[in-house]
């Protein structure tokens, strides 16, 4: 079923119940006005039979039947009963007109008492004393044009009912489907939206209500699904372009070496390059496959708690890549503060990949590695003079086996940035880059600090 009938349905369900108690309450209220009008009327009667019948000197009987036909006029079915109570004379009436006892019951102790059958014959008797002694005076009668005024409005209000929940229903589906039409254009623009054109946007409304949030959430989960999709096509092209080369080399030296006999030192040469280029096909996998490894979730029993400045120095210092370069480091926060929850050897990986970026592009110019804190946070800068990033660039030098348009010169496969990226959000952190062609770049690692908290964030 759709949304609109079962918000036409839902509003209709709810306006007949309304109606329903309503018109209920309505009929109730005058059947019990008709009924306490028609017991009036022949309290009435029965107070002018009680004078006519145990009064007659007061009363002639022209005078009660002019007043019967001229004020009270003659009721439906209207039936009059005299007794004179005498022992076991509630048992009698009982008996010869089939009233309950407890209608004589409260008649004998009220001296009044009202009563409507089963049939709907109304019934109302009063006690009465005299010198003559004491008397039981009942009128009954059939309240026939109440019974059809309440036929009637029964009718009506019924008729009522179904009228107004069927034009409820149908004035409901249209507004309905006028108030969804924003989100049937969704619908349809989406239908539209295929892999080869995740750059298509629904529609947003005009109005600023649910449906402009849902077409806004849409839209962006559009663009974060764009976004991975290529960032998913450029790994595989560039994935595929560095796999290609290594195995295209070892192919063709193993062919030229096979096409015929050659020299020693033809095959040593040839021996070299197959190993140099194995050997590179191997750094790519083991890259790849740590990458990849780097994308789960790490659990809390592979944390230490460590410094960090303590990691960077011990990778200056045991590293020999980094003898004899302009690396100078500088601690501006106190020990305590630099205290941090994570995995030592990750984050060594993640320190090492920025680092060793830093002093590949920046052509033997100084690295400045800076410690802080703000905030209960360690931020870690390292700063080269290097080549820099251009700036349309840098949304994607993070990517998975993306390299730069400036950096072609350089070694590497574009695997680092990503690795060390994914290392720091698997331990609560942030990585940013901040560059500029020509003048170098800023890499900057946001990470939670140990010193005040009981537990550490984990996200992946």
């Amino acid at each position: 079923m759709k949304i609109k009938n079962k918000l036409a349905l839902m509003y209709t369900m709810l306006t007949l119940t309304l109606l329903t108690i309503l018109c209920v309450s309505i009929y109730y209220r005058f059947e019990r006005f008709t009924q306490e009008d028609f017991f009036q009327r022949i309290k009435q009667r029965a107070i002018i039979a009680e004078k006519f019948h145990l009064e007659k000197d007061n009363l002639s009987t022209s005078i009660y039947e002019d007043i019967i036909n001229e004020h009270l006029h003659i009721l439906p079915l209207e039936e009059e009963y005299i007794f004179r109570v005498e022992e076991n004379s509630v048992a009698s009436i009982r008996d010869s007109l089939s009233v309950p006892e407890s209608f004589l019951t409260n008649l004998s102790q009220n001296s009044m008492a009202y009563y409507r059958s089963e049939n709907k014959r109304s019934w109302v008797g009063i006690y009465y004393h005299n010198n003559a002694g004491d008397f039981v005076v009942l009128i009954s009668a059939l309240d026939e044009p109440g019974i059809l005024k309440l036929d009637r409005l029964r009718t009506i209000l019924v008729s009522g009912v179904l009228l107004s929940a069927l034009l409820v229903f149908i004035i409901g589906r249209w507004f309905a489907g006028l108030m969804l039409m924003p989100m049937s254009k969704i619908t349809k623009h989406a239908k539209r939206i295929k892999a080869h054109n995740l750059h298509l946007r629904v529609p947003e409304p005009a109005q600023n209500d649910e449906l402009k949030e849902l077409s806004v959430t849409f839209n962006e989960m559009l663009a974060s699904l764009e976004m991975t999709f290529n960032i998913h096509q450029n790994f595989i092209n560039n994935a595929s372009h560095e796999l290609r080369t290594p195995l295209t080399t070892i192919l063709g030296e193993s062919e030229f070496a096979l096409s015929r006999p050659r020299t020693a030192d033809e095959y040593e040469h040839i021996i070299r390059n197959i190993n140099k280029a194995a050997l590179r096909l191997e750094v790519l996998t083991c890259d790849l496959l740590q990458l990849n490894h780097s994308y789960t979730k790490l659990s809390p029993e592979f944390f230490d708690t460590f410094y960090l400045d303590e990691v960077v120095h011990d990778l200056l210092a045991n590293d020999e890549k980094y003898q004899g370069q302009l690396l100078h480091f500088h601690n501006q926060s106190e020990k305590d503060n630099v205290l941090i929850k994570a995995n030592r050897q990750l984050i060594q990986i993640a320190l090492k990949n920025i680092i060793d970026n830093a002093i590949k592009f920046s052509d033997q110019r100084a690295v400045e590695i800076t410690l802080s804190t703000s905030d209960n946070t360690v931020i870690l800068v390292v700063s080269d003079q290097g080549v820099g990033i251009p700036t349309q660039e840098l949304t994607y030098v993070t990517q998975p086996l993306y390299r730069g348009s400036n950096v072609k010169s350089y070694t590497g496969f574009g695997i680092g940035l990503s690795l060390t990226e994914n290392i720091i959000k698997l331990h609560g952190g942030q990585l940013k880059i901040r560059s500029e062609q020509g003048k170098g770049t800023n890499v900057l690692v946001f990470m939670p600090s140990h010193q005040n908290s009981n537990e550490f964030l984990i996200s992946s």
